[in-house]
């Protein structure tokens, strides 16, 4: 039904069996009270175009209102109603809601949004915690409201609300992507400042958007390499890191407000600045546990590896102070101690002492060695903690990659949401689950088997998945492959690739074997290529000859390791790709 502008139209009463009374009126638009309305952020170019459409063919539908004493406040058509302000009318078609249920209002309010012009994730979330706060309903209420799953709104939506607000502003004009807003939340946690950065470059597009969803860990690892340029602090902070103390002294004072900071230790910093490049000071365990405690980590899991970022500026202040003092003592200390040895006190003590110690502990280690033999070497079942320990070595060197896996290849394990269409239809969403929530359900998957040889087996499986699963089914940022360490031929590293072509041969279509084949060097014509490393065929080499040339030219015959004399240096991985350090795995 089509309301006109005309002056003087009559207030009509009408009833409905879903709505209270509901009363017809025209009103000025200065009578109408706006008090809440999910669209926070003005979307001018929007308002412009509906007021284009009302100027054309009118006005559709009414506004919606409650009257609150002599005035009104508005339920439902923010948009219309800044659009007939642009148009300039002095008078507005509003439906007047006679009930006074605030809950009912507020709902309503949030369910006509979301039902005409689907609220941005922005709007969503901010809606959400408006009906949870304001009118006490729960997140899967609140959410039907919203029009969208209570998975969404816990995991998607309302982490978004944890962003500064300058992020936030950016998720919602569509600078900042959803996927890249929800592995800021988590830089936001531990450094505001920093996720506003980050989000600075996104919008700005001086980081690639893709790069930084696929692996934020490298991306904060490239910031932390700056100099002198990110305007959040952000310091390398891993075990066993060595920080020029005067290029860490200028990023912590350049970076923070340190009022709060004791004076002597702020005048130590201070004159940290002028310290010599040359002079390095190395992170201890101590200080990551310290820094951990005091929430001015932020750390990401890269392999068998913790990567840790130091991001608080007071944190770090006092850190540096306290560290430095901590080293001149220990210089000091050092200094007395090679001041006694070179004056002949306690020397012959201390080298008896030492002795000691490496014989007792040479005789630990060989009773050690003798009872793990009898105990280990030959088991012929597999125990429940020897699955154990080897699953957890596996997933700590490889997780990430048996992740990627698992999210590809177990459709099972995908997200799904049932959606309704404005026609009425049901659309179902299917969508492979997060990192985070891949990493979560396969450590759970692992748990639940019964058995050594069951956890084995599903270990087997994730392995073969993260290796043979067509990485083309994603982005090219998001691909992450299996790099199987190297290997001579006759040592059970060697081994691995061959055995693990023979078990994905089971379960895969022939085509994708073959090219699984392939890439590990499996091919039927030749023998399993030799995966050792240019050091160590070097040093076999060397040792070959000398043994050579130590024998009597009569013992000269053929030697059945003379086929392995070939120069091949190619490790697993991508057809053509060739690897190189001795002992090395991605």
């Amino acid at each position: 039904m089509r309301f006109d502008n005309g002056p003087g139209a009559e207030a009509r009463l009408f009833r409905s069996k879903a709505e209270p009374r509901m009363e017809l009126l025209h009103l000025r638009p200065a009578e109408i009270e706006v008090r809440h309305n999910p669209r926070r952020l003005a979307d001018l170019a929007g308002i412009r175009r509906l007021a284009t459409s009302i100027a054309r063919v009118g006005l559709e539908q009414p506004l919606v209102v409650s009257r609150e004493g002599e005035g009104y406040v508005l339920v439902a058509g923010g948009r219309r109603l800044e659009a007939l302000r642009e148009l300039g009318w002095e008078e507005v078609p509003s439906v007047v809601m006679s009930d006074d249920d605030a809950r009912l209002r507020r709902a309503r309010a949030g369910a006509e949004n979301g039902a005409r012009i689907g609220l941005n994730a922005s709007e969503e979330a901010a809606e959400l915690a408006a009906l949870m706060d304001e009118l006490g309903l729960a997140l899967e209420e609140a959410a039907e409201v919203v029009g969208i799953s209570a998975q969404t709104a816990r995991e998607r939506r309302l982490p978004l609300l944890e962003l500064p607000r300058a992020v936030r502003a950016r998720v919602h004009t569509g600078e900042v992507g959803v996927d890249s807003a929800m592995k800021l939340v988590r830089v936001a946690r531990s450094a505001p400042a920093l996720a506003t950065e980050l989000s600075k470059r996104l919008a700005s597009g001086a980081l690639e958007r893709r790069a930084f969803e696929a692996d934020p860990a490298a991306v904060v690892a490239s910031l932390a390499a700056e100099e002198e340029e990110a305007a959040a602090l952000c310091l390398p902070f891993s075990e066993g890191t060595r920080l020029s103390v005067g290029e860490a002294a200028r990023r912590i004072v350049g970076r923070a407000d340190l009022s709060t900071v004791d004076e002597a230790a702020l005048e130590r910093v201070n004159s940290a600045r002028s310290a010599p490049a040359a002079k390095l000071i190395e992170v201890t365990v101590e200080d990551v546990v310290a820094a951990q405690g005091a929430g001015a980590l932020l750390s990401y899991r890269r392999g068998p590896a913790t990567v840790d970022f130091l991001v608080c500026p007071r944190f770090a202040a006092v850190w540096l102070a306290s560290a430095l003092e901590r080293a001149r003592v220990v210089g000091a200390e050092e200094g007395d101690s090679r001041k006694a040895v070179a004056d002949g006190e306690d020397a012959d003590a201390e080298r008896r002492r030492r002795g000691e110690e490496a014989a007792e502990a040479k005789a630990d280690n060989e009773l050690l060695g003798n009872k793990l033999a009898l105990e280990l070497d030959h088991l012929r079942e597999l125990p429940r903690p020897v699955a154990e320990l080897v699953a957890g070595l596996v997933i700590d060197a490889y997780g990430p990659a048996l992740t990627q896996g698992a999210r590809l290849t177990r459709r099972s394990w995908w997200r799904r949401e049932v959606r309704e269409m404005r026609s009425g239809g049901i659309h179902t969403v299917e969508a492979p689950l997060e990192a985070d929530e891949a990493r979560a359900r396969l450590e759970e998957h692992l748990a639940q088997a019964e058995t050594g040889c069951e956890l084995i087996g599903r270990l087997a499986a994730h392995v073969v998945a993260a290796t043979a699963c067509d990485q083309r089914a994603v982005a090219p940022s998001a691909r992450r492959r299996v790099m199987l360490p190297y290997g001579g031929e006759g040592t059970v590293v060697g081994r691995m690739a061959r055995a693990l072509g023979e078990l994905a041969g089971r379960v895969l279509p022939p085509r994708r074997h073959a090219a699984l084949r392939s890439e590990l060097g499996l091919e039927e014509a030749g023998p399993l290529r030799d995966r050792r490393s240019a050091r160590q065929i070097e040093r076999a080499e060397r040792e070959r000859a000398a043994k050579d040339a130590a024998r009597k030219p009569g013992e000269e015959a053929t030697r059945p390791w003379d086929l392995f004399e070939h120069e091949a240096e190619v490790a697993v991985g991508p057809a053509g790709e060739r690897e190189g350090g001795e002992g090395e795995s991605a």
